[in-house]
């Protein structure tokens, strides 16, 4: 996208035809940038192909529109899945309130997508895990926690490794402590469990802070 018009991805509000025209010219103008690049060597055809194809879907929609049936490749089709993520997660100018990494991997999991290579998704939310990494979680001890890696114990898939960041009066520590949400007291009882997946902004939360 280094050669679409400087504005329309940060834009507020609705965009115009003329924006979703430069949008939807982004796959030509990524293989012309990378057709120029050539010379060093370092990026192959195939890079090429994934440019021009991540947004051709299943079911022969998409863009850039094709002048004959043609099938998807498969590193296209990865990229597919993972661009559909992060739109549908980062806050931009036309997307202020991006859904939580979390209901993503719910929906992407849930919906039998028409649009996306169903086994990519599989395997791709299954790496994520129920909560994926960088997701704001509020415990049932009232501590506020980052989702940081999916349990290393395969029993444990919703109970992922967190780092704990606040106190249960809200209080905001950093880096935080790192937290195994499978972890059992004497009793076999689960010492914390998650009661909700929430927004970070809100809190005045820059989770990156807490990976840097």
């Amino acid at each position: 996208k280094s050669r679409m018009p400087e504005g329309i991805l940060d834009k507020t509000g609705p965009l115009t035809d003329e924006d979703w025209k430069a949008i939807t010219a982004h796959p030509w103008t990524g293989v012309l940038t990378l057709f120029h690049l050539r010379e060093h060597d370092e990026y192959p055809y195939r890079a090429m192909m994934v440019a021009y194809e991540h947004h051709l879907r299943r079911d022969e929609g998409g863009y850039p529109k094709r002048l004959r049936p043609r099938p998807v490749g498969f590193y296209s089709k990865i990229v597919a899945v993972i661009e559909a993520f992060d739109a549908a997660t980062t806050r931009l100018g036309h997307n202020e309130s991006p859904s939580t990494p979390a209901g993503v991997v719910a929906q992407m999991r849930e919906n039998a997508h028409k649009h996306l290579d169903p086994v990519v998704v599989l395997t791709f939310t299954d790496m994520l895990g129920e909560y994926p990494v960088g997701t704001l979680l509020m415990l049932d001890t009232f501590e506020l926690a980052i989702a940081h890696s999916v349990n290393p114990n395969p029993d444990f898939a919703k109970r992922p490794m967190v780092l704990l960041i606040s106190d249960d009066e809200g209080n905001l520590h950093h880096p935080g402590v790192l937290v195994d949400l499978g972890e059992t007291d004497e009793a076999g009882t689960f010492k914390r469990s998650i009661i909700e997946t929430v927004d970070p902004v809100p809190y005045g939360i820059r989770v990156g802070d807490y990976f840097l």
